[in-house]
């Protein structure tokens, strides 16, 4: 917000100098009179020290907001990844669930983590765990739309929000969001794999028993042998992977 009392300022310092330096130019303002305080060379210098106090002060405003904002974003962002933590994750799912609802729109909820990652840190060691981490998400959010958010909510479990998307769409992404991280090496390992729960939003229901049913999903699909992909049900679970989709 202190950036437009600043622009303002400095707009009407400049106007005020180009109309000084034109009266100078001109031979208006007298060159062997002292000018009088109540004329344009009394307005120029008033508004000259309030320029100097306002600029001083509002400066001072601006850098503030600044640090304040970039104390915000980092208190909202997972150290590690880079993308946004738990504190945001719960911020940002009550945003846009009230969004949808009020637009009359879809959203689907993904959540997943790492199969056997505790392996991972105890046979590779915990530097290696965190490129996979950081790989693994750069790769994740590579795949999502500009308009989904994805958040980090634990050590290897993260969730993303797809607003405006039905259950069936939703579900195709995290198929191939399964296929790609398996297809491929994280911190220079093969073999690593995701196991996966999508919810869609029922209409009426609270965030929470709309993630809790995602929630659930993902660990059922780890119940049932990981690297595989849970679509919940208001009804019932529909497990996809070992035998519909050719994971193990």
């Amino acid at each position: 917000m202190a950036r437009w009392p600043l622009i303002g300022l400095a707009t009407v310092h400049g106007v005020a100098l180009l109309i000084g330096t034109y009266s100078t130019l001109t031979g208006s303002t007298g060159e062997d009179a002292v000018p009088a305080l109540v004329s344009l060379f009394g307005f120029i210098y008033f508004e000259s020290i309030i320029f100097a106090l306002g600029t001083s002060i509002f400066v001072f405003a601006l850098v503030n907001e600044r640090n304040e904002a970039a104390s915000k974003a980092a208190a909202s962002k997972d150290s590690l990844t880079g993308i946004a933590n738990r504190a945001a994750f719960l911020t940002n799912a009550e945003r846009l669930l009230e969004r949808c609802r009020r637009d009359r729109e879809p959203a689907s909820a993904i959540m997943f983590d790492l199969d056997h990652f505790k392996k991972i840190n105890d046979r590779h060691g915990h530097e290696t765990g965190d490129k996979v981490l950081v790989e693994m998400v750069a790769a994740v959010g590579g795949r999502l739309r500009r308009a989904d958010q994805l958040f980090r909510i634990g050590g290897e479990e993260f969730v993303a929000l797809l607003p405006y998307t039905r259950l069936d769409s939703a579900y195709a992404l995290v198929e191939n969001l399964r296929t790609m991280v398996e297809a491929n090496t994280f911190g220079g390992l093969t073999g690593i794999t995701i196991s996966l729960g999508v919810a869609e939003l029922e209409t009426g229901e609270p965030a929470f028993d709309w993630l809790r049913r995602a929630d659930k999903a993902l660990y059922r699909g780890k119940e049932l042998g990981r690297n595989q992909t849970v679509r919940a049900d208001p009804r019932v679970a529909e497990v996809v992977g070992v035998e519909a989709v050719g994971g193990r």
